[in-house]
């Protein structure tokens, strides 16, 4: 499993736009071995989280932390998450 920490600018934006989100801020990507050819990657959806969380600034940042978690992800794996297809709580 990789802990990889959050985006300080993107949380910094997150915390002037709602001081408790730091309960609930996505800070982990999940990377485990599934068999002996696949690594399933998840991580959970920041657009989800400002949705849960409260006030409409966050959606901002949100709708940023997401475009940069696709675009990851997307690098990673040889299929893409497009642009018009949400992303899940659980990205595999």
């Amino acid at each position: 499993m990789l802990d990889v920490d959050p985006n300080p600018p993107l949380a910094q934006r997150a915390l002037k736009a709602e001081r408790d989100i730091g309960m609930v801020l996505p800070c982990n990507v999940v990377e485990r071995a599934e068999g002996l050819d696949t690594t399933l990657v998840q991580a959970l959806d920041p657009e989800v989280m400002a949705r849960v969380s409260g006030p409409a600034e966050l959606t901002e940042v949100a709708d940023d932390a997401a475009r940069r978690l696709r675009g990851a992800l997307a690098t990673s794996s040889d299929e893409r998450v497009g642009p018009n297809r949400s992303l899940p709580s659980n990205v595999s």
